[in-house]
């Protein structure tokens, strides 16, 4: 019986700490400040800047929340989002 209360508070610290760190990841993912760093490369035929690529790299493990907005999928399914990866030297991840 007292096997069953430890592995229940086990499970109980588990999934809060998880609960935590999808809140930190979630709040790490910002469109707009990724965005506004890498305009230059959006806008434009230049390449990505290092800032630009440093931040999209960070962004990463956020490309899939951003693809599943309708307002930020055609952005980072571009072209240009396409010349950024290829500047910066990364691919999307699979969702």
């Amino acid at each position: 019986m007292m096997k069953k209360v430890y592995v229940a508070c086990a499970m109980v610290i588990v999934l809060m700490l998880l609960e935590q760190s999808f809140k930190v990841d979630s709040a790490l993912c910002n469109a707009p400040d990724l965005l506004d760093v890498c305009k230059q490369a959006f806008n434009t035929d230049l390449p990505a800047t290092p800032a630009c690529c440093e931040k999209f790299k960070e962004q990463l493990p956020c490309v899939c929340l951003y693809l599943l907005s309708p307002e930020l999928k055609p952005i980072f399914l571009s072209n240009d989002a396409r010349k950024i990866q290829f500047n910066c030297q990364f691919v999307y991840p699979s969702c």
